[in-house]
């Protein structure tokens, strides 16, 4: 993968890594829709100016079809099944699911001629890094809930299509304007929620952490999203699932003073190595070209 992949995927790692920490704070105060319409609206307002002034507003209509499909898989979709299930199942638990994404993606291509096939040097790579997260996160089947594991299966498979339907559709469209559309898309979907839960009486740390989550996790991570998927292909473009965890894990420590692990000192290097195994395989993703 060429140098410009590898910062994004860094860089996404390490942004989508930070959420965990700001919605436990930010969700004490916020109803958990009303948060999302506030990270989706606040990215919205700071992205939908910058792409009016690089005059690609129009490609947000010509294109909004597939904008639709990906914001639903991406966004829509997801985001809300995802926090009823975390509130029914342990976050290692949540963890786990959410990092066998990069599994899902190294099957797509039996469905999606969009998709990479994987090298055998990758698949192993693939499952030493998802090791990792086990070692990592732990175990935990003491609460299952069948409604909750049901809808985790949704979001991991929207989160698998998501990148291929950009991928096949929106090859040739920049990642600002599609980012901002979808994010448009999502704010009207979950506005009534504003109403009908108002934020009102948030204290400063809160406040502070919803607008880190919405300028940084949200709409900068998006767009950076979109470019991974452009420079990496659809597939390997999920791989900072893996990484991910290891960065929640790290500011839980250093902030929340969480206490470090052996599973942490095994499984990160396992995550890292088999992620750079996978990423390292193959060349560039032929997402671009279909």
């Amino acid at each position: 993968m060429t140098r410009r992949g590898w910062v994004l995927f860094a860089a996404m790692s390490l942004i989508w890594g930070a959420p965990y920490l700001f919605i436990s704070i930010a969700a004490e105060y916020v109803n958990p829709f009303v948060l999302v319409l506030l990270r989706t609206g606040i990215a919205a307002l700071v992205l939908v100016p910058i792409t009016f002034a690089r005059g690609q507003a129009m490609i947000m209509l010509r294109h909004w079809r597939p904008i639709l499909v990906f914001a639903a898989l991406e966004i829509i979709i997801p985001w809300p099944m995802l926090n009823y299930a975390e509130t029914r199942i342990s976050s290692s638990m949540t963890g786990l699911l959410i990092a066998t994404v990069p599994l899902m993606a190294a099957l797509a291509f039996l469905v999606s001629r969009g998709a990479e096939r994987y090298s055998l040097r990758q698949m192993v790579g693939l499952v030493i890094g998802f090791g990792g997260v086990v070692l990592l996160l732990g175990v935990d089947f003491g609460s299952l809930d069948p409604l909750a594991i049901l809808l985790m299966l949704g979001v991991v498979l929207c989160y698998t299509a998501a990148p291929l339907v950009m991928s096949r559709t929106l090859s040739g469209v920049p990642p600002l304007p599609v980012m901002t559309a979808a994010l448009v898309i999502a704010t009207l979907v979950y506005l009534p929620f504003g109403f009908v839960h108002p934020p009102v009486g948030i204290p400063p740390h809160a406040l502070v952490s919803i607008a880190i989550l919405a300028l940084v996790c949200t709409a900068l991570a998006m767009v950076l999203f979109g470019a991974l998927i452009i420079e990496a292909g659809p597939t390997r473009s999920l791989l900072f699932t893996y990484v991910n965890p290891v960065v929640a894990l790290i500011l839980g420590v250093l902030v929340l003073g969480e206490a470090v692990t052996p599973g942490m000192l095994i499984g990160m290097p396992l995550i890292l190595g088999g992620a750079i195994l996978v990423m390292r395989g193959g060349g560039k993703a032929a997402s671009a070209t279909v």
